[in-house]
């Protein structure tokens, strides 16, 4: 699994969406488990600097050119957690593998209250492999 994209929108009204816009969900911290071990990528958590870092290292140069840091935290956010071990997008098949399907990668997304509402979170999966669900779990991956 090369990461984790997560992009949050506002529930909207019809005819309302602006679908340029991803809000930032007000998020103090990530503890993220792999393999039913803690924070393997980030010692305490990740947290919202870390944020826009692991967006640029993703998206090639001419991408985040365009998407300034103060446009990414207000109405560009995009989570991204990386989870390659090289950081060079020509690279591939350099992310995290796993055969357990029972523990795998779970997120405990901390953020503050109020601040942003009720949110709907896309979850994209990147991953270099061949992953085959059934009702609505994992079944099989093939590298």
């Amino acid at each position: 699994m090369t990461g984790i994209l997560c992009l949050f929108t506002e529930t909207y009204n019809d005819g309302a969406r602006e679908s340029e816009k991803f809000v930032n969900p007000n998020i103090t911290s990530i503890d993220i488990t792999i393999d039913g071990m803690p924070n393997q990528l980030y010692s305490k958590g990740m947290v919202p600097t870390d944020f826009w870092e692991s967006f640029k290292r993703h998206y090639p140069a001419g991408v985040h050119r365009n998407v300034k840091e103060v446009n990414f935290y207000n109405d560009k956010f995009a989570l991204w957690i990386d989870f390659r071990s090289h950081f060079d997008n020509e690279v591939h098949g350099s992310g995290f593998f796993s055969n357990d399907t029972r523990n795998g990668v779970k997120l405990l997304i901390k953020r503050n209250t109020g601040g942003s509402g009720n949110l709907t979170c896309y979850m994209f999966v990147v991953a270099d492999a061949l992953m085959e669900m059934l009702g609505g779990s994992l079944k099989s991956i093939l590298y």
